[in-house]
């Protein structure tokens, strides 16, 4: 239900896994804590969340992968301050500019997760177990929030959906294979222009796109 190849807001589920969190949150609550796997249950379902759809780049609930990363980027970028003596130019900046933006990403990530687990400490001190409902809370908001997203915009979800899968097939050089697929072909989008230019079709005359016929079964 979550797509592995970035956010794709409309499309994935998005709430469902974050309303399943909520859910596993509230049962810890309402039972004391008593089930604590259960909350260990929803933070690997919200760590499973964010890291498919960050293609494996964010984890949320652990630090150790977020740790190695700024130490391999932090080490490369140092190694060739080394090499150069320190006489860098733009060029060897540039050379850098993954691992830099990937150092800014994880320090962010470190200090987020310490801050996190300091506000997590104060609520528990000062809520005691309904402290949970805090993250319970916000987990569910968010998805209420996708899911409004979801409803106020179907008909441009349901075009994103439609061109990813013409422009799928065009690449793998089949053309529209039903009517909906066809239209949006021969629509004037920049998406439907777009494939077309790189399918070498032209519209025709009569509007309609040159190409593959569609084959109705």
């Amino acid at each position: 239900i979550i797509h592995s190849n970035g956010m794709r807001l409309g499309q994935a589920r998005y709430e469902v896994a974050l309303f399943l969190v909520t859910g596993l949150e509230l049962v810890c609550w309402y039972h004391k804590l008593s089930n604590a796997e259960w909350l260990a249950a929803a933070m690997g379902l919200q760590n499973a969340l964010i890291t498919q759809w960050s293609t494996a780049v964010v984890r949320t609930t652990h630090m150790t992968g977020t740790a190695t990363d700024l130490g391999s980027s932090s080490g490369r970028i140092i190694m060739r301050f080394i090499r150069l003596k320190g006489n860098l130019e733009e060029d060897d900046w540039n050379h850098h500019v993954a691992d830099r933006k990937k150092l800014v990403l994880m320090i962010c990530l470190l200090l987020s997760f310490i801050a996190g687990g300091y506000i997590g400490a104060v609520g528990y001190n000062a809520y005691k177990i309904h402290s949970l409902l805090i993250p319970a809370g916000l987990t569910f908001m968010l998805g209420v929030m996708h899911l409004v997203y979801c409803l106020l915009n179907r008909k441009e979800v349901k075009e994103e959906e439609v061109a990813e899968t013409v422009f799928r097939r065009q690449i793998s050089g089949k053309g529209p294979d039903d009517v909906e697929q066809q239209k949006f072909v021969q629509s004037n989008s920049p998406a439907a222009q777009f494939i077309r230019q790189i399918s070498g079709q032209k519209p025709e005359s009569s509007g309609k796109v040159a190409g593959k016929p569609v084959v109705h079964g």
